[in-house]
């Protein structure tokens, strides 16, 4: 979705349910709460102990472009308002005040510009998520792995 925005393409035309997406993000974060819960005290590098370092890099990447571009997108790009309808005009408007009345072409392209905003803010928790299960399955495994190893050898033994 986000980098469709960059092609010209409006995700929000098919209608609002890709923002579905704003809902789900409660099914990654809750989890590495738990997770972090389990692990309290933890810092991210110990959360993130076995994830590879590119993915923790990745993750870091995708923290700061969130940031970046939900500013960039909200303050330069949208000149901080939001496509919406008002009295059945296509306007760009800010918390009710109208910018600017804007054509169906420019209406389109800010509705890109507002999921473009939001969908790089998603980046960031459900990369998170990534990184942070990843690590835990990966350490979770090893362990096993571990352990199994140690049972066998103690079989081998007798």
């Amino acid at each position: 979705m986000h980098f469709s925005t960059f092609l010209g393409v409006n995700p929000l035309s098919v209608g609002p349910a890709v923002f579905i997406l704003h809902v789900l993000i409660v099914l990654v974060v809750l989890p590495v709460v738990v997770v972090h819960r389990k692990f309290t005290g933890k810092s991210f590098d110990e959360l993130t102990r076995y994830a590879p370092s590119w993915m923790k890099r990745m993750w870091w990447v995708f923290f700061f472009y969130a940031f970046f571009n939900f500013f960039f997108t909200g303050v330069v790009l949208s000149k901080g308002g939001s496509a919406g309808v008002m009295d059945g005009r296509k306007v760009l408007e800010d918390r009710g005040k109208i910018i600017k009345e804007l054509t169906e072409e420019e209406f389109q392209r800010y509705q890109a510009y507002d999921a473009r905003r939001w969908s790089g803010l998603w980046m960031f928790p459900y990369g998170l998520g990534t990184v942070v299960f990843y690590s835990y399955l990966r350490g979770a495994n090893s362990s096993k792995r571990i352990e199994g190893d140690s049972e066998e050898a103690g079989r081998d033994s007798l």
